[in-house]
């Protein structure tokens, strides 16, 4: 006889604790929980937002979803196949923005956090007795969007000479500023919340000042000289056309047609030119400087820059611009990541395993340094997406259970 893994068997028994407690009368039955308390093998329900629903293709022809699902704080990913019950009502029903209730198992594996389903419905408005509150799973900046605002400006008033320059950068903000409060910098990728946009911009504004005073005096001999009002301007002014790129709905962020069609780049040089047929006395050259770091600061094509950085003062911002995107990555894989693996999983849009030291003496408030023996290896590396499908089965055949013997509420 085959002995148990002991996972499964910590699964089996986390499952026999919560039908002890539906038999008791536990909340009706239901153990109803936010999706952040759920640790490893729990099972139980919680309201859960969409974040995004892709149909992807299996190498047996048939297709699957793979759904990203967010509580209050933390994203797990979900997968449908065809057998599924709810497939078909995934197809006609569920989209990005929308709430479900659900039922299920939450697991940590080699893919990142993953939540196998049971049961699934939309949520409603009779669902807020049982306390779902949708303004709850609205994640915004740590910081505050009024004061974020504010010091860009400042920052715009101080480092950019240039008059014409300086009037153009801050007509711009003024104009926009209600929607740049609110913002987020991107869908997915980095500052991905409510007033992100801000603060990505206002820490790649700083790190563009350091690195022009730096090099204007470390190449004090160039003619013309590094122009700092054109590397900071182009630094404020760089993601503008995400006012235009994105379309916020309450929850829920997605590209507009503009966006998908043309991207930010392009959106934001059309938004640079309307404001400054308002400046006639900015110079055609300045201005073309400015378009030049909003069509080319990401350096890449496939990024959707235009061209590549021609000019010093847009390969500062380039890479002012990607630091401050790849450290957010990294910072909320490792916020996510809560357990003491040295490795994250490559659930990230880096897609690659982030290491967490043991430095001692550098813990920061709240955390406790971790003994060596308290550290755990992470396994080998995950496969893509597309290879868990097997798994996936099995997993799905473990929790069907769930389906028959816990009806959801």
């Amino acid at each position: 006889m085959t002995r148990p893994d002991g996972r499964w068997l910590h699964s089996l028994l986390k499952l026999g604790r919560f039908l002890m407690e539906k038999n008791a009368g536990v909340e009706n039955g239901l153990r109803l929980m936010p999706l952040e308390q759920f640790e490893d093998g729990d099972v139980g329900d919680c309201f859960v937002l969409i974040e995004n629903i892709e149909l992807r293709r299996a190498r047996n022809g048939k297709q699957y979803y793979i759904l990203q699902l967010r509580g209050r704080e933390r994203q797990v990913s979900m997968l449908l196949f065809e057998e599924s019950e709810y497939f078909a009502e995934c197809q006609r029903a569920w989209s990005p923005g929308r709430f479900l209730k659900v039922r299920g198992q939450f697991a940590k594996t080699d893919y990142g956090e993953q939540f196998k389903l049971g049961r699934a419905r939309l949520a409603t408005e009779a669902d807020r007795k049982d306390g779902f509150d949708p303004a709850e799973f609205v994640r915004a900046s740590r910081f505050n969007p009024e004061d974020m605002f504010r010091a860009l400006c400042d920052l715009a008033e101080e480092h950019v000479a240039d008059v014409p320059l300086r009037k153009l950068v801050l007509r711009t903000l003024e104009r926009y500023a209600e929607q740049l409060k609110r913002i987020p910098a991107a869908r997915h990728m980095h500052h991905a919340v409510l007033g992100g946009y801000l603060e990505h911009v206002l820490s790649v504004t700083k790190t563009v000042i350091h690195l022009a005073d730096k090099y204007r005096e470390y190449y004090s001999d160039l003619d013309p000289p590094i122009s700092k009002s054109v590397a900071v301007a182009g630094a404020v002014l760089h993601d503008i056309g995400k006012l235009r790129e994105l379309s916020c709905e309450g929850t829920h962020t997605d590209h507009s047609v503009a966006g998908k069609l043309l991207g930010h780049m392009i959106l934001g040089r059309d938004i640079v030119r309307e404001v400054a047929a308002e400046v006639p006395e900015l110079t055609e050259e300045t201005l073309l400087e400015i378009e030049h770091i909003i069509a080319a600061h990401q350096a890449r094509p496939e990024w959707g820059a235009v061209v590549e950085p021609r000019t010093i003062e847009c390969i500062m911002v380039h890479y002012a611009d990607d630091v401050d995107a790849k450290v957010n990555m990294m910072a909320e894989a490792l916020r996510r990541d809560r357990g003491k693996c040295r490795f994250t999983s490559r659930d990230n849009p880096l897609r690659r395993q982030i290491y967490r030291p043991n430095r001692q003496g550098e813990t920061g408030p709240g955390r406790q340094p971790l003994k060596p023996a308290d550290w755990s290896e992470s396994s080998s590396d995950p496969e893509p997406a597309e290879e868990q499908e097997h798994a996936q089965r099995r997993r799905q055949r473990s929790s069907s259970s769930l389906q028959k013997e816990l009806p959801l509420g």
